[in-house]
């Protein structure tokens, strides 16, 4: 881990937020990153000021192209910089003569390829707290920020002309995977609305972007894919004062040899021990993801949930054995099943067929419709011993019923205050109106298990803020 760093005056605001961006490396080439990066830029409907700078044309994509960043008469927030490696600290040296107080550094050939390009980011930091420049990276994608039309990334598969906002962060220190997983939520009607890419962290790091994003008032929960921490003392003690206000999920992978290896050889990040970060990671409240899908399950829970009260949970299903199997996992994640008494029994009794179980797991069985499966959650969560719900349903046709599964589950959560974790298994005919429950709030699990572990990782943030409730107070 490094020393400690001398604050210099740039600011985060200025990365995620800027009025004015130059794209030093655009390009005409569409090949070429600096030429994505700027279209990116542009079909992502960005409402300040670009500029291109490259010195051998003086036009691209219909933008007047500057040789340098100095010919430039407006004032600039941010500097997006894709040139090689070698010549980024001169081109921080002139974003610093320019009075430009942020950069995000896509270049690569870092610390990542080992000592030569150590040298190189280590001059680029040199001029940058020369000059007072945060940097973003370098050897990353980029940041977007949906509810600002910002796309600044090098990505080919997210649509900047389609950016969805949201209420999550997602932090992450692989750019590829970082995009394709934010793509992926977009066509989910999951909105992820920050997708920070960090790279090598010569400068921000994981710990600022956390802070910032505490202070954010479009993000709800922060997710973050990360390989390691430059500086564990600080990343505990900083995501331990965010947890208190807002969940972190965390995906930390290079667990094991080959994997911490993978990881230096990625960002030049130091994997470390992985007991050692789960112990960090409890003592903070930070939720940990085994997996990306559990990283997104727990995510749009966090989001789009109240958290449950207590532990007592009621399993809802149309069909027995998908309620066996999440009662398996309800004790794995310290979940218990309510005990229904004997009225709340007799009232569910009176909606289904005489051969239904109403006891929890309750079985309304596949002859019930997903009104009367909706009229049986409605009962259950009325009672102060629930405290959340998991639903499954199998099956998605006709038409009419898988409407009707919609209707069944909207606006649960919001009228009991209560969370309630839908499992659809549901065929490809359906996948417009799983999309649907996402964009209404409701999120959609395939598999009971993932409903049940994301129900759990409710619970254990619950657990957290209650253990440390002095504290959320004296923060409120």
């Amino acid at each position: 881990m490094r020393g400690k760093r001398k604050m210099i005056s740039g600011t985060l605001q200025e990365v995620f937020t800027p009025r004015t961006i130059a794209v030093i490396g655009a390009s005409r080439e569409p090949t070429k990153l600096g030429h994505v990066i700027l279209m990116n830029l542009i079909e992502g409907g960005f409402k300040g000021k670009i500029f291109a700078i490259n010195p051998r044309t003086k036009e691209i994509l219909g933008l007047r192209s500057y040789s340098r960043i100095e010919e430039v008469s407006s004032y600039i927030d941010m500097a997006i910089v894709v040139v090689p490696a070698a010549f980024v600290p001169k081109v921080v040296e002139d974003c610093g003569k320019k009075g430009v107080k942020a950069a995000i550094v896509i270049s690569a050939g870092f610390r990542e390829i080992g000592s030569k390009g150590e040298d190189f980011e280590q001059e680029t930091l040199r001029e940058a707290r020369r000059w007072g420049i945060r940097i973003m990276g370098p050897n990353c994608l980029g940041i977007i920020n949906a509810s600002k039309s910002l796309d600044a990334t090098i990505s080919r598969v997210v649509d900047p002309k389609k950016l969805r906002i949201g209420s999550i962060a997602f932090v992450s220190q692989s750019g590829a995977l970082g995009a394709s997983l934010y793509s992926w939520a977009q066509t989910r009607g999951i909105g992820f609305d920050k997708l920070v890419s960090l790279g090598n962290m010569c400068d921000i790091d994981e710990s600022e972007v956390l802070e910032y994003l505490a202070t954010d008032a479009g993000t709800k929960v922060i997710s973050m894919y990360i390989e390691g921490v430059r500086d564990g003392r600080k990343f505990v003690e900083t995501a331990k004062k965010v947890s208190l206000s807002k969940p972190i999920v965390i995906m930390k992978i290079g667990r094991s040899v080959g994997g911490a290896k993978a990881a230096r050889s990625h960002t030049g990040t130091l994997s470390g021990s992985d007991s050692i970060y789960e112990g960090a990671f409890k003592q903070c409240g930070a939720i940990r993801a085994g997996d990306t899908a559990e990283m997104f399950d727990f995510a749009k829970a966090f989001a789009t949930q109240p958290l449950p009260r207590g532990k007592k949970i009621v399993v809802v299903t149309n069909a027995g054995g998908p309620g066996v199997a999440a009662t398996d996992v309800c004790d794995e994640v310290g979940l218990e099943l309510a005990e229904l008494d004997k009225g709340m029994r007799e009232r569910i009794g009176g909606l289904v067929p005489s051969f239904a179980s109403v006891t929890n797991p309750v079985d309304t069985t596949p002859q019930v419709s997903p009104k009367v499966h909706g009229d049986v959650l409605k009962i259950l969560l009325s009672s102060k011993g629930i405290d959340g719900a998991i639903s499954v349903v199998i099956g998605s046709r006709p038409r009419a019923f898988a409407q009707a599964v919609i209707n069944a589950h909207t606006g649960l959560p919001v009228r009991y205050n209560k969370p309630v974790l839908l499992c659809w298994i549901a065929d490809k005919s359906a996948e417009d109106m799983l999309k649907e429950l996402e964009e209404k709030g409701v999120p959609v699990y395939e598999t009971p298990e993932r409903a049940v572990k994301s129900m759990g990782a409710l619970k254990k943030y619950e657990g957290f803020l209650k253990k440390h409730s002095s504290l959320v107070h004296l923060k409120c």
